[in-house]
């Protein structure tokens, strides 16, 4: 929670401070060495100071024992808190001034990034500069509607929304988080667990019990299960996926009262029985593989029959995946309705 909503952002006393020097010491260099280099000064530590401020604290958060994959009950905890406080104090949808600004937002904004465009690429035309200085009011316009627009429609939407959590939390459960952490978890010391992760799901604690019991293994063991963290990786998205699938079956038909056990909810409650089977069977391969893992640490357990109990463990994430992949289909059809196009005679 912590990091969550403190130290796993870059918003900071210290980020305007490192700001600051940074606009200095660029304009020092440029200087010195000419604007290009001040230029590529700007850019490289903008780059690297927030990304470097990042994994050094997904490295302290991994040292205490939690995994990127604690960051998503953490994120999700966090933004249904600050959802519940603001539904008390903001009642009301999306006014039309939000709808307003978002539209001049997006709207100044395409017309300042094109202009932008159009005016570096005349400057590579001879005699184009004339013209690309007739555009540089545009795009001056341009930008400080932009600007403008968008800083009030974001303090807008700050009254419905957590805009800084809910940007965070797609940072740190994106690629950019699993990158940053991946290299956290290279550079991070042995982990020493503190209080029990009671908040894990049941899926992510046995994953993370069998990737520690595969790092504990001799180098060539591990190379003869090449497979096994791709394996490991899957059956845990799955089982995520599933189990957020079939949280959403309950509460639909929790919503629904009485009738849910009525004639009409049949094929609802027949997915969400369906999405509990996989869940388990997703669950129970990753329990046998750890428990495999654990015969193969105490010897009483041959790597051909492990990679038998592998195989099964990837035929079961492949028919959950296949599951998933056919509910986003269908969820794509029903989001986008379409008139089904008959086969040519």
């Amino acid at each position: 929670r912590h990091f969550v909503k403190r130290t796993g952002r870059v918003d900071g006393a210290g980020t305007l401070v490192g700001a600051t020097l940074l606009s200095l010491g660029s304009v020092a260099v440029s200087s010195l060495y000419g604007p290009l280099a001040g230029f590529g000064t700007l850019a490289l530590g903008g780059i690297m100071m927030p990304l470097s401020y990042l994994v050094a604290t997904a490295r302290t958060l991994a040292a205490s024992g939690f995994t990127h994959r604690d960051l998503a009950p953490a994120f999700k905890g966090e933004l249904e808190l600050s959802s519940e406080e603001r539904t008390t104090v903001h009642v009301r949808g999306v006014s039309l001034l939000e709808r307003g600004l978002r539209s001049v937002t997006f709207i100044s904004g395409a017309v300042s990034g094109s202009t932008l465009a159009t005016m570096l690429a005349l400057d590579f035309i001879p005699g184009g500069w004339i013209l690309a200085n007739q555009l540089a009011p545009v795009f001056g316009i341009g930008a400080t509607l932009t600007l403008c627009s968008g800083i009030s429609f974001v303090t807008l939407l700050q009254r419905r929304q957590d805009v800084d959590t809910l940007f965070w939390s797609r940072v740190w459960l994106g690629r950019v988080g699993r990158a940053i952490f991946g290299v956290a978890k290279r550079l991070a010391r042995t982990p020493h667990l503190g209080a029990a992760m009671t908040h894990r799901a049941t899926e992510v604690s046995l994953g993370v019990a069998a990737e520690q019991l595969y790092e504990r293994l001799p180098r060539e063991t591990r190379e003869a299960l090449g497979d096994l963290p791709r394996i490991l990786r899957r059956l845990q998205d799955d089982a995520h996926r599933l189990r957020e699938w079939h949280d959403e079956l309950g509460d639909a038909l929790a919503s629904a009262g009485e009738a849910a056990s009525s004639s009409g909810y049949v094929e609802l409650r027949s997915l969400r029985d369906e999405a509990r089977e996989k869940l388990s069977e997703a669950v129970g391969a990753l329990e046998t593989v750890r428990l495999n893992l654990l015969r193969l640490h105490a010897g009483s357990e041959s790597l051909e029959g492990f990679t038998t109990h592998l195989g099964v463990a990837a035929e079961v994430a492949a028919q959950v995946e296949r599951i998933i992949e056919a509910r986003a289909e269908v969820d794509r059809v029903l989001l986008f309705p379409r008139e089904i196009a008959r086969t040519p005679a």
